[in-house]
């Protein structure tokens, strides 16, 4: 099953079933993960581009430490940040921009 495909299935699962949705969420992005990593590099951006929506669509449904973790471990900041600023958690955008000491971002951030 193809994570486009799997996106829709998470989104015929009855609200009511937020575990259910959450674990199906999770999965999908440790599926997203998997795919990414070995996509070759003219398919990676699509891949990329893809995943970004799904977060988008479906940041309700994702646990934020959980989802914070998995992208960690697969070397994903920039889908990790990406993911940060959705949920609004600008102290974990800002904090990483300063542990590399990329200030200018840092303070881009801020201005938000």
């Amino acid at each position: 099953m193809k994570p486009r495909a799997e996106a829709a299935a998470a989104r015929a699962i009855d609200e009511a079933d937020a575990a259910q949705l959450t674990m199906l969420c999770t999965w999908l992005v440790e599926i997203y993960m998997d795919n990414i990593n070995h996509a070759g590099s003219d398919k990676r951006d699509a891949i990329v581009a893809d995943f970004r929506m799904f977060l988008r669509d479906q940041k309700g449904h994702l646990d934020p430490t959980t989802t914070y973790n998995l992208l960690s471990s697969h070397g994903r900041m920039d889908e990790l940040l990406f993911f940060a600023e959705l949920l609004g958690d600008f102290e974990r955008v800002i904090t990483h921009h300063i542990q590399v000491c990329d200030y200018k971002r840092a303070l881009e951030t801020l201005q938000k």
